[in-house]
């Protein structure tokens, strides 16, 4: 894998879970109610230990459950209850829910939506809920009425421009490396997922035409397909971001259009630029 291999965590539908149970080094087992459709959700350690930690990530297309916690956590203070105890980890446990009672609603939960999610909960019922109880649960962000209430306002078109535009400015690489088969064929090995998380969607699809030898038609199906698997769990966004990172691409490529692996209207904002003199890829 290259070093800017995406970790294994997903930012769409987690599972229902209730408390951490020891597994191995690389995960956490959480038990909870089991359905039919999720089982038993893991939980990777560095949630845990990155909630100590106390520090949000910058980017919020990188933020994980603990930074949504802490992130909730420091919002309900400032504008419900400054006073409210309550456990980071705690918190962080009821993330994979709440995503997961959202994307019932809006048929998907990136980050962005579950970021505007909490800052609508807060603003239109959080002090109704505090006031319920004398106290917040954070499961309480599961209930249906804030989650109808919610999405029948939301606008999410508006909240992905305002946020691509935010990350273009302040994640453009400024250091690219060659890229050749030495790179791409590991993640090709590991499956089509990693391969469109790790270099987006017309590197995969021309690097299979070109190296693999594989039809255009068979080329698209693969990258498509591992696009949609991507999207169903709301990670779409990161393969839209790596592939406009890794753009000028180079005119010899076979493929420049990514209207046959876009799936929403939302996601035709991505734009990527060719270049004869991009030598960047050298496969």
């Amino acid at each position: 894998m290259t070093k800017n291999k995406i970790k294994d965590v997903l930012i769409g539908i987690i599972q229902s879970s209730t408390s951490p149970k020891a597994e191995d080094e690389s995960g956490l087992k959480i038990k909870g109610k089991r359905s039919k459709k999720t089982g038993v959700k893991k939980i990777h350690v560095s949630e845990i230990r990155a909630s100590k930690e106390r520090v949000i990530r910058d980017n919020l297309l990188e933020w994980k459950n603990n930074d949504f916690a802490m992130y909730f956590i420091n919002l309900f203070r400032k504008k419900v209850y400054q006073n409210w105890e309550i456990q980071t980890l705690g918190a962080t446990l009821y993330m994979g829910q709440i995503k997961e009672s959202i994307s019932s609603a809006l048929g998907f939960c990136d980050n962005i939506v579950l970021k505007d999610y909490m800052d609508f909960f807060v603003d239109n019922w959080g002090k109704f809920y505090y006031k319920k109880t004398s106290n917040f649960y954070v499961g309480s962000m599961k209930d249906d009425a804030p989650i109808k209430d919610f999405a029948s306002k939301y606008d999410y078109k508006s909240s992905f421009n305002r946020i691509m535009s935010q990350v273009k400015q302040a994640d453009a690489i400024p250091d690219r490396k060659k890229i050749s088969t030495s790179d791409i064929d590991p993640v090709f090995l590991s499956g089509g997922d990693n391969m469109v998380l790790e270099y987006g969607l017309l590197l995969p699809v021309n690097w299979l035409i070109k190296v693999k030898k594989y039809s255009e038609e068979k080329a698209i199906n693969y990258v498509a397909s591992a696009f949609k698997r991507v999207y169903t769990n709301g990670d779409w966004m990161k393969i839209v971001k790596r592939t406009n990172d890794l753009s000028p691409y180079p005119d010899w490529f076979q493929v420049k259009d990514c209207k046959a692996f876009l799936l929403s209207a939302e996601e035709e904002k991505l734009q990527v630029s060719f270049s004869k003199d991009s030598n960047y890829f050298i496969f």
